[in-house]
C-alpha cells in the first residue's frame, strides 16, 4: 500500500499524475459570473430611466470630455476633464 495520499481537490489522470480541480472551479466561476453581469444588464436596461432629474444627469455623465455642458465653469470637476 502506497503512503501517498492525494489531496481532496485533485483529480486522478493516466500515468499517475494529479491534476488540481483549482483551474475547473475558476472556469465554473467565470462563466457564472459572465451569466450573473449578462443577468443585471439586461435587468438595467429593462428598467425605466428614470424622472427628469435622472434623465438630465445621465446625459451630463455620458457627455465626452471637452464637450462638457455650458453651466461648467474654470474650477468646477467638469473643467479637470477637459485636456
Amino acid at each position: 500500500a502506497s503512503s501517498h495520499t492525494m489531496p481532496v481537490c485533485a483529480t486522478r489522470i493516466s500515468r499517475g499524475e494529479t491534476v488540481s480541480a483549482v483551474p475547473y472551479l475558476a472556469l465554473i466561476s467565470a462563466l457564472a459570473g459572465l451569466g450573473l453581469a449578462a443577468y443585471y444588464y439586461k435587468a438595467v436596461e429593462a428598467a425605466p430611466a428614470g424622472n427628469d432629474r435622472m434623465v438630465f444627469l445621465m446625459t451630463e455623465i455620458q457627455m465626452a470630455p471637452g464637450r462638457s455642458s455650458s453651466r461648467s465653469t474654470p474650477g468646477s470637476p467638469h473643467s479637470l476633464w477637459r485636456c
